[in-house]
């Protein structure tokens, strides 16, 4: 059976070590226009689901919180503030929200990590023909220079499934170093993320789909191309077709094919401000860490305990790196009689403050067990309640 081409995409393209493969690289329409200029970028953290190769953005971990009108006391942001900065985080962030800080230093920057006129391509695709300033013309000399080329391949029948994602533009890279940082923030609140995408946004995240960037590759215009399983014995014959346009600084792409395939291609910037120059907001891949709540009979003592991450490039297989835990939804509403959902609302207020108000006799027989010292760190005894809830669930 033929398979969805955005996992055909990214089961052949994840294996090169570049990161997860976006089949849906531009932002979305309805985002506000400072994150559609942007596109996914570092420190955004979103959902990637197992039936689609697209991230959905929620907050981004280095962008203050939006303004509140009932708090005038709020402290001021730890990252640099600008006009764009205000709106990232505008549908919200998880409770008790501090920005990580952000330094410009920490930040590897690569203009020409894939050279113009470039492609990634999977085992069985072969280039053969490239036509570059093809059709070339000038009307007026202001907004109507254009500059055209092809880049031809042939697809082998040999292989059940293929890829190709072509880049006229070239690609630019950007990647945070300082991951250590990024990764223990990760583990201190990635239960506050999943109740705030969960139950704030409603996302239904299963536990083990949130992401964090640490890292992407972004271009200006981009074309994508894949094959799936064929009764076809003869080869199959793809050519991408790039105009660059002056007025906006950005390419019309097409493709044209001989056979069965699917093509993606990048589009003219008619979302953005009237006259605005094609930005380089097209993610390619991202890299960066898969958030999860630690499952099973565990016994918690601290935050940063309930959760482990994963690095997204230490994969290279598309079903381990998109397998999620369980069923269920971490920090639901609906969830909460669930021991993730005890979890995810037992930091930062909320209703989780109701487990020890309903457990009173597991705290009074933990209060025979510990002295006031103990007592005082509320971490301490979350987690063994928590161990305590885990051991009666299995046995009962």
């Amino acid at each position: 059976m033929a398979q969805p081409p955005c996992q055909v995409y990214a089961r052949q393209l994840l294996p090169m070590k570049y990161g997860f493969p976006l089949y849906y690289p531009e932002p979305p329409d309805n985002l506000p226009l400072e994150l559609r200029m942007r596109g996914v970028s570092i420190g955004d953290v979103g959902v990637l689901k197992a039936d689609e190769s697209k991230f959905h953005f929620a907050f981004n971990i280095f962008a203050p919180g939006p303004p509140r009108t009932d708090d005038t006391t709020a402290a001021a942001p730890t990252t640099p503030m600008n006009e764009a900065d205000r709106v990232i985080n505008y549908r919200g962030v998880p409770d008790d929200f501090v920005p990580l800080q952000f330094n410009t230093e920490d930040v590897q920057w690569m203009q020409n990590k894939h050279a113009r006129k470039s492609e990634l391509m999977s085992e069985g695709v072969e280039k053969h023909s490239g036509n570059a300033n093809l059709n070339v013309s000038i009307s007026d000399g202001s907004t109507s220079s254009i500059a055209g080329f092809t880049m031809g391949y042939n697809v082998s029948s040999s292989k059940s499934e293929s890829a190709v994602l072509t880049m006229p533009h070239g690609v630019m890279s950007e990647d945070y170093e300082n991951t250590a940082a990024i990764r223990t923030y990760c583990l201190k609140n990635a239960v506050s993320w999943y109740r705030f995408i969960n139950e704030t946004l409603g996302r239904d995240a299963l536990n083990g789909s949130v992401y964090v960037v640490t890292g992407c590759d972004k271009s200006k215009a981009w074309g994508i191309a894949t094959t799936g399983e064929s009764s076809s014995s003869q080869s199959l014959s793809l050519q991408f077709n790039a105009k660059f346009i002056a007025a906006s600084a950005g390419y019309e792409c097409s493709w044209t094919s001989t056979g069965r395939s699917v093509q993606r291609v990048s589009q003219s910037p008619t979302n953005l401000a009237p006259g605005a120059k094609q930005p380089e907001n097209q993610c390619l891949f991202i890299r960066g860490y898969k958030v999860m709540l630690r499952e099973g009979l565990v016994v918690l003592r601290s935050r940063s305990e309930t959760a482990e991450v994963e690095n997204i490039t230490s994969f290279s297989d598309v079903a381990s790196l998109l397998r999620t835990k369980g069923n269920s939804f971490p920090g639901a509403s609906n969830q909460n009689k669930s021991l993730f959902g005890r979890l995810g609302t037992s930091f930062g207020g909320g209703k989780a403050k109701g487990m020890l108000a309903d457990s009173g006799s597991s705290t009074n027989e933990l209060n025979s067990h510990v002295d006031g010292n103990t007592l005082a760190n509320k971490d301490d005894i979350l987690g063994r309640l928590l161990g305590r809830y885990a051991l009666s669930e299995e046995s009962g």
